[in-house]
């Protein structure tokens, strides 16, 4: 008996001080829903998380920092081509979507447009490379699902309008680029 009740305390013990993994739950972050900008919704992500972004235009660039995030409309649900026409990332000034911090396949985006990138020069040390209007990636290995490129513009020889990757391997199924401006 004595035996018994020892093994139930150790029992409860145990259980008593498991860590608490909640935060390293996968998680869908709603733009904007619940997080208002998209880079706001990858910036508070996590790796293997989902940014879930309604229909509607966002106008801002964004940077993935490195993280592996589920970046998409609802497309992914709907399979209805709508929803990535009706789902804008529309940049400001510079690469509406950059790759740069060594990001690897978990890092994807999925079912949206990205319109009205225009290229800037790169931050390397010689600073003579563009990058691409609508999609940058440096030293990255990404995917790109379901996407429409359109009207970006392109910078040059080395710049790119629609995508421009240096030292990358990007997996691309299903996008379409169209109206790239010179």
């Amino acid at each position: 008996m004595k035996n018994l009740i020892v093994l139930l305390l150790i029992v409860l013990f145990t259980f008593s001080c498991k860590k608490d993994n909640s935060t390293s739950k996968v998680r869908t972050l709603r733009v904007p829903e619940n997080v208002s900008t998209i880079q706001d919704a990858i910036n508070k992500a996590n790796n293997h998380d989902t940014v879930l972004v309604s229909k509607g235009t966002y106008e801002e660039n964004i940077n993935f920092n490195g993280k592996g995030v589920y970046l998409t409309s609802v497309y992914y649900r709907t399979l209805d081509t709508l929803d990535i026409k009706n789902t804008v990332i529309k940049g400001k000034s510079g690469s509406v979507v950059t790759f740069e911090n060594k990001e690897d396949s978990t890092s994807v985006i999925d079912g949206l447009m990205i319109t009205y990138g225009s290229p800037q020069y790169g931050s390397g040390t010689l600073q003579t490379h563009l990058q691409g209007g609508g999609i940058y990636c440096d030293s990255g290995s990404v995917k790109g699902i379901n996407l429409k490129i359109r009207n970006n513009v392109c910078g040059g020889i080395n710049g790119g309008g629609a995508i421009n990757a240096e030292n990358s391997k990007l997996y691309m199924q299903n996008c379409k680029v169209y109206g790239t401006v010179h």
